[in-house]
């Protein structure tokens, strides 16, 4: 089997062409397995955490590993697993082996375990919950409980922190002042994928503070958008509108006129919906959109407006002139009457010039490559005699 292929099903066909016999057999096909160690975190002593080993290859085979201090674990198809460790003092682990039935595969990664020096006060987080009930999401409000040791001053005040992506740099983070749990807001510029690390810290001095045993993986609440204000409408076939979805997947949003809401879910961040029934000066309108993070943000554009536009008659007809194509993507190419001296320009809905040449030529060109999609107006001024057009842009 060649070594290059990935993890994944196959078919072997045996042909046998003198006697026109023809086999197929579907197998899969594993591979040594790959896998990556996380979870830098610091800790009080004496105390305990969790280590993720992540499989970086789709295998049906079970992955075993070892790691550098004896502790041995599996792992597996492209999934996580965690393994815990109690060292003694501050240790970096790796991961000394890893097989299947393919043999040893490779390893990378490393995670280092602070061990704070023993204190007159320590913290350590036992729990973390979020009020939604949807897991760990970005902004949302979450309770950390925790358990201390030793006697805290009446003036003493607990903060809540959380990590970097790298486990070991911690900032603070929205607290609010309470009773055990502790209430605390979660960043909204969080990665999803990454795993954090949480703590609490005291404002007293000679405080250890232990980190929660297990790592969170954050995940985004939904967003969703009009990629544009306007649709164009030709009167024949039914207009399209295109969605812009973040946040992470899948998503489900509603959408529609005051009179008629649509239900729609989507696992790609951009939704091209066909529009039936549609007319002119008809508005459509983003009203909710929710993941597993539940109900998320309506951004703006959040409502479309369906429009027809000629191709190339113009709004004002004294100068005589053409531009095509129309709609376009790339070039506009402006064919004018005659070689009067004339200034074109092109505007945004929002009155923005985007575009401005001076020109004697009978023929120009306007490259709109970097313009966002959208509807423009075109305006020619040939000494006092004009022509506006309305110019669409994929």
């Amino acid at each position: 089997m060649p070594n290059s292929l990935p993890g994944s099903y196959y078919r072997i066909i045996c042909t046998v062409e003198k006697y026109k016999i023809q086999s197929t057999l579907s197998v899969y096909v594993t591979t040594k397995p790959s896998v990556t160690l996380l979870g830098n975190t610091v800790i009080n002593a004496g105390e305990s955490t969790t280590l993720v080993i992540r499989s970086n290859k789709s295998t049906p085979d079970v992955n075993k590993f070892v790691l550098s201090d004896g502790s041995k674990g599996e792992v597996y198809s492209s999934g996580t697993a965690q393994v815990t460790v109690s060292p003694q003092k501050t240790t970096t682990y790796t991961i000394s082996s890893v097989t299947n039935g393919c043999g040893n595969g490779t390893a990378t990664g490393s995670a280092t375990v602070e061990v704070n020096p023993p204190s007159e006060r320590s913290i350590t987080v036992t729990t973390i919950t979020s009020s939604s009930g949807y897991g760990l999401c970005t902004g949302d409000t979450i309770a950390i409980g925790y358990k201390t040791a030793g006697s805290f001053s009446a003036g003493n005040q607990f903060t809540v922190q959380l990590s970097d992506t790298t486990g070991r740099n911690f900032r603070a983070i929205t607290t609010i002042p309470g009773s055990n749990p502790i209430k605390a807001v979660m960043p909204t510029d969080l990665v999803a994928g990454i795993l954090y690390r949480i703590r609490v810290v005291a404002s007293d001095a000679n405080t250890a503070s232990s980190a929660y045993a297990s790592p969170m993986n954050v995940s985004q609440k939904a967003r969703a958008k009009f990629a544009s204000e306007t649709v164009i409408f030709d009167g024949v076939k039914n207009p399209k509108v295109t969605v812009l979805l973040s946040g992470g997947g899948p998503w489900y949003y509603q959408f529609g006129t005051d009179a008629s809401v649509i239900n729609r879910q989507s696992s790609v961040p951009t939704d091209v919906v066909e529009l039936f029934q549609a007319s002119p000066s008809q508005y459509y309108r983003l009203f909710r959109v929710s993941n597993s993070c539940g109900n998320g943000i309506i951004d703006s554009p959040s409502i479309v407006k369906v429009e027809i536009v000629t191709a190339t008659e113009p709004h004002v007809s004294v100068y005589q002139a053409t531009v095509a194509p129309n709609p376009a993507q790339d070039v506009l190419a402006i064919r004018s009457e005659d070689g009067t001296e004339k200034s074109i320009r092109l505007m945004s809905q929002n009155g923005n010039v985007v575009r401005t040449i001076k020109t004697r030529k009978r023929e120009e060109t306007l490259d709109i490559r970097d313009l966002s999609p959208g509807i423009y107006l075109l305006h020619i001024d040939a000494k006092g005699r004009k022509a506006t057009f309305k110019v669409i842009k994929q």
